[in-house]
C-alpha cells in the first residue's frame, strides 16, 4: 500500500506537520496494518477488527522536527528517533507506523508509512523508532 498523506499536509505542506508538533498536538504511533481513520488508529491493538495501536501515543515536539532540503530538490521534515514499549502483544504482520493529530475535536491521522520488520510484538518490551523523513518533492 503507498504512504498515505491527509488532505491538509498536500495543502499546506510540511508546515501543517510543525504547527501541530508546535501546538504540542503531534503524536507517533506503530500501528498493526494501515488504519482506516483516526479513531481506529488511537485504539490500543486487542485483535479485533478496528483497533489498530500497538504503542503508547508518543509525543513529537518540535524540537524534535528539522525542516531541510532534500537530496532530491524538496523539502523534508528529519524527526529524531524516539523509544518506548509495545503495549499490545500480536504475531509478526504488517506492521506500520504514523504521525496523529490529538487537537481536541479536530482529531487527524496524518501520515501513515510502511515499517520493514513486520516483527511480532510482546507488550511491555521496548521498541526503538529510528529517525525517518517526510520528503515533498516537486
Amino acid at each position: 500500500m503507498p504512504t498515505y498523506v491527509h488532505p491538509d499536509i498536500c495543502d499546506k505542506g510540511l508546515n501543517e506537520i510543525k504547527a501541530v508538533a508546535a501546538a504540542g498536538n503531534l503524536r507517533l504511533i506503530v500501528f498493526a496494518g494501515q488504519p482506516a481513520s483516526v479513531t481506529e488508529a488511537r485504539a490500543l491493538y486487542d485483535g479485533t477488527t478496528g483497533k489498530t495501536r500497538l504503542t503508547p501515543e508518543v509525543a513529537i515536539a518540535s524540537g524534535d522536527i528539522t525542516h531541510q532540503n532534500s537530496a532530491g530538490g524538496g523539502r523534508e521534515l528529519v524527526f529524531a528517533a524516539k523509544s518506548t514499549t509495545w503495549a499490545a502483544t500480536r504475531p509478526a504482520g504488517d506492521l506500520r507506523y504514523g504521525l496523529v493529530d490529538v487537537t481536541s475535536g479536530l482529531e487527524r491521522l496524518l501520515w501513515v508509512e510502511q515499517e520493514t520488520s513486520d516483527q511480532a510484538t510482546t507488550n511491555g518490551n521496548p521498541v526503538n523508532i529510528p529517525s525517518f523523513k517526510i520528503t515533498l518533492e516537486p
